[in-house]
């Protein structure tokens, strides 16, 4: 009669209710599939002086990488050339008054 709907009575407003049915795992990876395929992704190749190893042996991207990127990813990386525009306080003013430490360091 509803066609695999269950109809239920909510217990505080006593309006009846009817419950969407179940969808399948498969359904909903293959619905995001198709919004992941309509975002344009944009691919960066990674070329020389892209990255660097430091001495503990990270991986970290230079300020040639995170240009191309075009954005702030709001990770606190070392050479974001954005001001850690994307990154929440008090971590941004944090990373900040380090660059600023370090370049004084460096002038001196």
């Amino acid at each position: 009669m509803w066609g695999g709907l269950k109809k239920s009575v909510s217990p505080v407003t006593r309006v009846p209710s009817v419950r969407t049915p179940h969808r399948s795992y498969s359904t909903a990876f293959e619905e995001r599939i198709e919004k992941v395929e309509e975002r344009e992704v944009k691919q960066i190749d990674i070329e020389d002086g892209d990255f660097y190893y430091d001495d503990k042996g990270r991986f970290v991207m230079t300020s040639q990488y995170h240009l191309k990127r075009g954005h702030c990813c709001g990770n606190g990386c070392k050479h974001c050339p954005y001001d850690y525009e994307n990154v929440r306080e008090p971590g941004r003013s944090r990373l900040l008054a380090r660059r600023q430490a370090e370049e004084a360091k460096q002038q001196q």
